[in-house]
């Protein structure tokens, strides 16, 4: 049995905020939060170090970014949803948004990693 949550649920930050996208929604939205004020979000600086942390600690980088990143193509989908109301939707910016800054913060961190392993090696 798998530890992942289904596919059609997303898990907040806090409070344990659940949030049912339609049938059919990709994997990867696993890992996004629902929303309802700025308070809730982590800083993007956390929530990268998180993700890194699991980088230290073997986890592909790969297979990180797949979990940090919506891709446009997705966003769109979203918000052509006729079950999403307009504040939901902006919500959902606001998510895409946060999870385009933590993946930056991220691909700074790795390449940060790895200039230092090569200059080490010097």
């Amino acid at each position: 049995m798998s530890n992942k949550p289904h596919p059609s649920r997303l898990r907040g930050v806090t409070g344990g905020t659940i949030l049912i996208l339609p049938a059919g929604a990709p994997t990867s939205c696993q890992r996004l939060h629902a929303v309802t004020n700025d308070a809730e979000f982590h800083s993007p600086q956390r929530e990268a170090a998180i993700f890194y942390g699991m980088f230290l600690r073997g986890r592909s980088e790969d297979e990180l970014r797949e979990e940090i990143d919506v891709s446009p193509k997705l966003l769109k989908k979203w918000m052509r949803a006729r079950d999403f109301d307009p504040g939901f939707r902006e919500n959902l910016r606001r998510v895409y948004v946060y999870r385009k800054q933590v993946l930056a913060i991220f691909n700074s961190l790795i390449t940060s990693e790895k200039a230092s392993r090569n200059w080490q090696k010097q």
